[in-house]
């Protein structure tokens, strides 16, 4: 999971905003290395859901009372989910309320912001 990195107290323009702010910003996609990687994990689900299915549990999974392991924000609009399986790579933008819009994403260039223990 990728959020805009608001660490150094400033946030890109589109930062907490849906797809029309990213746009307004200049952005058709949204730019990595204005994100940081705040979670990795394992979504376990049927084989036969869908990606819509899945990012809805990953939202519901990860708003209002987080994992203990999860240092992120809750899932709002802005934060891309990367979905990696045999299909491969796929990226989502929260464009708010539960709708989420496939995008071209870079994790490259996004900086890596998760605890190390």
């Amino acid at each position: 999971m990728y959020q805009p990195d608001v660490s150094e107290g400033k946030a890109a323009d589109f930062a907490f905003g849906g797809i029309r702010a990213l746009q307004k910003a200049g952005y058709e996609h949204p730019p990595a290395s204005e994100y940081a990687l705040v979670y990795e994990g394992t979504l376990v689900c049927e084989v036969q859901q869908d990606d819509a299915i899945r990012l809805k549990l990953v939202a519901a999974r990860y708003s209002g009372e987080l994992p203990a392991d999860y240092h992120g924000r809750s899932v709002s609009p802005s934060t891309v989910i990367e979905f990696f399986d045999e299909n491969g790579r796929r990226y989502f933008y929260c464009d708010g309320n539960d709708k989420f819009l496939p995008v071209k994403f870079s994790p490259k260039l996004a900086k890596d912001k998760r605890e190390r223990h």
